[in-house]
């Protein structure tokens, strides 16, 4: 008996390997992430460039907006990353020469929310960038504005009062404001002043993400500025930050969009983006990750056993 048991033992092992192969080849399947970070310069052609394609889970390019009465650049740089060594980002300047007209310039990009590539936002997800304001002219009134958002149309417009999350900056407010919902269409702003985040800084670089859950209608947003971090929920007793819709009327909501709204005569705003991101909560490299630790981790006891057992 001792004999007959060890051939089982061997062939248990050996199929470790091949459990590891799977989730290599992910034959236990996740959705992994959509990635925008510019790598591919200006173009049409791919659709990890400005305004790029449908494709690698974008359902289309970048949709843009020129703000009127002035001139408006969509360029894709590489002088001055936002992060070290990230290459290229994307740099939208925007300035006015007359009050008079539309006054919001901006990008949108609309991502898929089924198949392989897509990613389901009817179940928790991530949305990151890096921010980076490179000029502010006439920062000086309400209409002065910078806001994110994820939106269901990609229109460049105010954001939705449906709209799951928002990020606001206002020249009549201190500094960054992040939305509350009621899930009815309203909500209240809570100011990340009162965490010491009261200042718009040029030059500085903005990490941000965002972590949904639809299944409670909940996220928390967090803003990292080199050493420092700041969290949405902090100023909400800990807890998280409703949608400003229901979770039904979210499962819509797969725009993301990034504008700025200057209302003076004179008035200018350069800013940069770069290193976007939406990915399912687990990532599919993450599972496969942790699955293949724990196989390793039962390889190395049954490998144990199956030494002893030889012994014997």
């Amino acid at each position: 008996m001792k004999t007959s048991s060890v051939p089982h033992c061997m062939m248990r092992l050996a199929l470790v390997p091949v459990a590891a192969g799977w989730l290599a080849a992910g034959a236990f399947t996740s959705q992994a992430a959509i990635i925008a970070d510019f790598s591919g310069g200006e173009g049409t052609s791919s659709p990890n460039q400005f305004k790029g394609m449908a494709g690698e889970g974008w359902l289309d390019g970048w949709n843009s907006r020129n703000g009127s009465n002035g001139t408006t650049t969509f360029t894709v740089e590489s002088t001055a990353p936002l992060r070290t060594g990230a290459g290229n980002y994307l740099k939208i300047d925007y300035q006015r020469n007359d009050t008079g007209g539309s006054n919001r310039a901006g990008v949108a990009r609309p991502f898929a929310t089924t198949g392989p590539t897509g990613v389901d936002i009817a179940q928790p997800y991530t949305i990151s960038f890096d921010f980076r304001i490179d000029e502010l002219k006439g920062w000086d009134a309400s209409g002065d504005q910078i806001a994110f958002s994820s939106e269901n149309v990609t229109t460049i417009g105010s954001f939705a009062g449906t709209a799951p999350w928002a990020l606001w900056l206002r020249a009549d407010k201190p500094g960054w404001q992040v939305r509350d919902g009621n899930g009815a269409g309203g909500g209240d702003f809570l100011d990340f002043a009162e965490l010491g985040l009261d200042t718009i800084e040029v030059g500085a670089v903005y990490s941000v993400t965002v972590e949904m859950d639809p299944l409670v209608g909940r996220y928390d947003l967090t803003i990292r500025v080199g050493t420092k971090v700041y969290r949405a929920s902090d100023l909400n007793g800990g807890d998280w930050l409703g949608f400003g819709g229901t979770t039904q009327e979210a499962k819509a909501f797969n725009v993301l969009q990034f504008r700025a709204t200057m209302n003076g005569e004179e008035d200018g705003i350069a800013w940069s983006m770069d290193n976007l991101r939406v990915a399912a909560v687990p990532e599919a490299g993450s599972m496969a990750l942790g699955l293949g630790g724990l196989i390793g981790v039962f390889s190395l006891l049954k490998g144990r056993q199956c030494l002893q057992r030889r012994r014997l």
